[in-house]
């Protein structure tokens, strides 16, 4: 819907953007927490799991660290924009290049 606003020239209702960066934060931290739980899991399972998904990730070209960092920068930019603030830079070896091309690309 945001972008359906932008693509008409609107600017989004910057308390919705806060609430979603809100959203969003919460959503990073279960996702922390997930890998956290299955790294250090007794079970072998949820261990086997854990490595076939940072398998998978790093073959989709990203670590499940960068993952995790994107998605607090994506936060964090819309409560700069939601309160008015700069947006932040992106995170170290984060190649916003690459994303777009692999945006376009999908």
């Amino acid at each position: 819907r945001l972008q359906l606003e932008m693509s008409m020239g609107g600017s989004p209702d910057p308390q919705k953007v806060g609430q979603m960066a809100e959203d969003l934060y919460e959503a990073e931290q279960q996702w922390q927490r997930m890998l956290a739980r299955m790294r250090l899991a007794d079970d072998f399972q949820s261990r086997e799991y854990f490595k076939v998904t940072a398998a998978w990730s790093e073959r989709q070209g990203e670590s499940l660290e960068s993952v995790g960092a994107m998605m607090r920068w994506q936060a964090d930019n819309m409560k700069a924009f939601a309160t008015g603030g700069m947006p932040r830079p992106p995170p170290p070896g984060v190649d916003l290049d690459r994303l777009a091309a692999k945006q376009a690309a999908s």
